[in-house]
């Protein structure tokens, strides 16, 4: 009897450090997208999605046939049944592309667009889903962004990695 009090104090104590962490991971995710919201690489557009292209290889994320020199996804017949689809260009100059399944199940979507004061990347990541039948949640990998700035401006990417707030 007198274990009852113990043991729900300790569950409560598990159960508000684990949302703090979520707390704070929630906190370090909106920062991000706020910072790298704000970042425009000067360099040329092409410049940039070459090096968006040799980063989603080196994270094993698989390239369209045409993109990726490695091994792309090869042959008609794989085309039809892969999310991965090579870089399109509008009229405007913005890039985009979609990656296609890692094998953990992810994807990435990725766009380039230029404007004023430079070239804005977005990289959103998909998540397969067994249960659903289709897909997770999108959302923006913040990290995988990041990881861009520290390539094609690694003070702006300092900058930003300093203010990253710190867990209480």
């Amino acid at each position: 009897m007198t274990r009852t009090p113990w043991i729900a104090a300790a569950a409560l104590a598990l159960t508000l450090s684990g949302c703090a962490s979520v707390a704070a991971q929630r906190a370090r995710t909106r920062y991000l997208e706020a910072e790298l919201d704000k970042v425009r690489y000067p360099q040329p557009a092409e410049e940039i999605w070459g090096d968006v292209r040799r980063l989603l290889m080196q994270r094993e994320f698989p390239l369209a046939d045409e993109e990726d020199p490695r091994e792309g996804i090869q042959g008609m017949v794989v085309n039809l049944f892969t999310p991965a689809r090579p870089t399109e260009i509008d009229k405007a100059g913005r890039r985009k592309l979609d990656t296609g399944w890692r094998k953990d199940q992810t994807r990435v979507h990725a766009e380039a667009a230029p404007g004023e004061g430079g070239v804005q990347v977005r990289l959103t990541r998909l998540v397969e889903d067994q249960t659903e039948h289709g897909h997770g949640k999108p959302y923006r990998d913040v990290d995988l962004e990041l990881e861009l700035a520290r390539l094609l401006a690694p003070q702006e990417a300092a900058r930003i990695e300093a203010g990253i707030p710190k867990p209480r």
